[in-house]
């Protein structure tokens, strides 16, 4: 299975750095592709396991700790490929 989804408040190169390395621990990153005009970043992750909205979010909340952003999933952006 294959996640994709959007990841508000990282639109710069420094956020996609951080993103990757905090979803690297629930899966492997295929594409991490920052938007800096919508100052979002688009996701497709191959989870190691089962894993949902709050569990990304929590990760990417404690990626973004001190960074001046708040990254989380954006609403409605979330979807599952096989």
């Amino acid at each position: 299975m294959v996640l994709t989804f959007v990841i508000e408040q990282a639109g710069c190169s420094s956020c996609a750095d951080l993103i990757r390395a905090a979803l690297g621990d629930v899966g492997s990153v295929e594409e991490v592709a920052i938007d800096q005009g919508a100052d979002t970043a688009a996701v497709r992750l191959v989870p190691r396991g089962s894993i949902g909205i709050d569990d990304l979010n929590r990760v990417l909340s404690e990626a973004s700790a001190g960074s001046g952003h708040e990254y989380r999933v954006a609403s409605g952006s979330l979807t599952h490929l096989t």
